[in-house]
């Protein structure tokens, strides 16, 4: 659950205040009003109940106010408030003073924390969203008409100018990103939206202030409106295109101060017959929301509502689904069971999601006693997989080719971490740090790799650089390793993919690109795909041994990876990932009691993923899919067969 889900409160809030705007300024009945803001009121608390819970069970407190995309509607968890404070004070004037006065206060607080988090936070221009005007913005605006009501004309002014001028300022940074940067992804393409509320709200508020007076400043917020009001029309073929969810309610309050706002003017302007356009005005604004919150209600009911990216963390231990041939450990196991295919095992899912943390997946699991390498440690989410693995009590080794960077890993860490030098691209390499390996390995994350070289680059042994250092490298590694994994009793191997693999199978007739052009892209995915079938033989071969072979998508992360692309990731910034994030996959695959003895899968965001027919173009669905070409039995055979004549290992 994400806090865009307050968006609802926000919206039928905005419906009532309509509604209320109509009764003060054209004479409609009052009983609507009211109506409306004891649902909105309900609302936002039911919303804050049930988000409370999801946030704290999931441990989300430290992280979900510095989350880029979704941080900023936390806000309307105060906003909200203000608004029932000023529809309460029509009838009880001291309790809705006080509730607004509480609201205001908080509401102020949380504007300042965020412009400070975003002047101090490493933020991109593309990670702005029209969501980033609510905690100030729609907040200042907003007190500044409460202040108002409640006879608090200095502060009302006050507040004015605090909305107004963040506005000015956020409001171009938004505009310039809109305008300049890469598509909002369709989760966030309703808070285009937004854009609309500003001038409206502003209008409104300047009518409290100014006792409902046209002036210069009233007309030129009205202009402005008109424009964006405009725009919204231009808009509506793109949010059509937009899957129905949380973000839709963005539209509403929007929309609904814009109606507040045009009955403003009816009674400004004295329009004769205005109670009866306020009238028409309002049952359509009625109609619009009221559908939307039929269908909202009818997605909660068959559980569609909230989308799967935004899943949440669960209790420290979740009951996960195994499949007709391993039965659920808990009974009556709450994880969905998704069908595939007839004669394919069932799809594993947990509680766990794409912003669940490391440290999350594995609260309350103990690896003391276990020895695990990861590959890679030194940087990205290599680091924080060794962090969360040696927090838990398991004696971690950085198989690294920078063993100065890897010291300095392992002194910040702290925790019996140790350093060795291992070279995936050199045999001799491998062979001895195998070869030095003594005693039982119980966790190998085979964590490093190297992404989109610009140029055709051979290996020692000529083999294609991605290719031989993320499959062929630790394809070596893991088989050489073998003895110690088997002596374990129970091993766990965390194979790192991505989901490019869906942008290419291995070309097995020209892996080294001698018969086609070289494309960077195409060969990390092909290394990608291999790393996916290597799962799979590995974990069919070694099932007797009680090893598991697993491939994960960490997602999108800004880590050295990406040196060879400038740094950047194309990935949506909603859909990216911290370091934290990105480890969580790995950290549950290779600790996670629960998933004990599941072997030769993908899995992504905590998931099994979803096998596929062809490539998704959505962003977001091609994160949650897998190729079924890199999971044939036969092309696992297949690479196996490549590599260990490749790497001189015999079976």
């Amino acid at each position: 659950m994400t806090p865009n889900t307050f968006g609802t409160s926000f919206g039928v809030c905005g419906l009532a205040q309509a509604w209320s705007t109509g009764h003060a300024v054209a004479g409609t009945p009052r009983w609507p009003a009211d109506t409306l803001w004891i649902i909105a009121a309900v609302v936002w608390l039911a919303t804050l109940i049930w988000y409370a819970d999801n946030v704290i069970r999931g441990g989300r407190l430290r992280t979900e106010v510095s989350d880029p995309a979704f941080a900023p509607f936390t806000a309307l968890i105060v906003i909200v408030p203000m608004l029932l404070g000023i529809a309460l004070g029509g009838h009880a004037r001291a309790a809705g003073e006080a509730v607004f006065v509480v609201a205001l206060v908080l509401t102020v607080a949380a504007g300042s924390w965020f412009s400070g988090q975003w002047i101090v936070a490493d933020l991109q221009l593309a990670q702005w969203h029209p969501g980033y005007l609510l905690p100030t913005v729609a907040g200042g605006l907003i007190a500044a008409g409460g202040c108002a009501v409640f006879g608090y004309d200095t502060l009302a002014m006050v507040m004015f100018g605090y909305g107004t001028i963040s506005w000015l300022i956020l409001g171009s940074i938004i505009l310039v990103r809109l305008f300049t940067a890469p598509a909002l992804s369709s989760a966030l393409r309703p808070t285009i939206a937004i854009e609309m509320a500003p001038p409206v709200v502003a209008g409104n508020a300047w009518f409290l202030v100014n006792g409902g007076r046209i002036d210069a400043v009233a007309a030129g917020l009205a202009g402005y409106a008109a424009l964006m009001a405009l725009v919204q029309l231009r808009l509506f073929p793109v949010y059509r295109q937009v899957p129905f969810g949380p973000g839709w309610w963005a539209y509403s309050f929007s929309y609904a101060a814009a109606f507040s706002l045009a009955v403003n003017w009816l009674g400004a302007e004295q329009v004769p017959d205005r109670t009866a356009w306020a009238m028409a005005l309002l049952a359509v604004l009625t109609l619009a929301v009221a559908a939307l919150g039929v269908r909202t209600v009818r997605r909660l009911a068959n559980a569609s509502y909230l989308p799967s990216v935004t899943s949440t963390s669960p209790p420290p231990t979740p009951a996960i689904w195994h499949g007709p041939r391993d039965p659920p450990r808990i009974e009556d196991c709450p994880s969905r069971r998704i069908p595939l295919p007839p004669g394919e095992d069932m799809r594993i899912t947990t509680p766990y999601g794409a912003r669940s943390t490391a440290d999350e997946v594995s609260a309350g699991i103990d690896l003391t006693g276990k020895r695990a390498v990861v590959t890679g440690g030194a940087s990205g989410i290599g680091v924080e997989t060794v962090r969360t693995l040696a927090r838990r009590g398991a004696a971690v080794t950085l198989a690294v080719r920078d063993t100065e960077r890897g010291r300095q890993v392992a002194e910040d860490i702290g925790r019996g971490v140790e350093v060795r030098q291992l070279e995936l691209t050199h045999h001799a390499s491998i062979a001895a740090f195998a070869a030095e390996w003594r005693g039982p390995l119980h966790l190998l994350i085979n964590n490093a790799g190297v992404m989109a070289l610009p140029s055709l680059t051979p290996d020692p042994q000529g083999w294609e650089f991605q290719f031989a250092t993320n499959h062929l490298g630790h394809f070596a590694l893991t088989t050489r390793l073998h003895p110690a994994l088997a002596a374990a009793g129970g091993a766990r191997v965390v194979c790192l993919s991505s989901s490019a693999h869906l942008f290419s199978p291995v070309v097995f007739d020209d892996i080294n690109f001698k018969f086609r052009p070289y494309d960077a892209t195409l060969a990390y995915a092909q290394s990608k795909t291999a790393v996916n079938l290597f799962a799979v033989a590995a974990g069919a071969r070694w099932r007797d041994d009680g090893i598991t072979v697993n491939a994960v998508n960490p997602g999108a992360i800004a880590t050295p990876l990406q040196r060879h692309v400038g740094g950047k990731l194309a990935t949506p910034v909603e859909l990216q990932k911290t370091t934290e994030q990105g480890a969580s996959t790995s950290v549950l695959l290779a600790a996670s009691p629960q998933l004990e003895g599941i072997s030769g899968r993908y899995f992504n965001d905590n998931q099994e993923a979803v096998p596929t027919d062809q490539r998704p173009a959505d962003v977001d669905e091609l994160n949650r899919s897998v190729a079924p070409y890199s999971l044939n039995p036969e092309n696992a055979e297949r690479i196996w067969a490549i590599s260990a004549a490749a790497v001189g290992i015999n079976e």
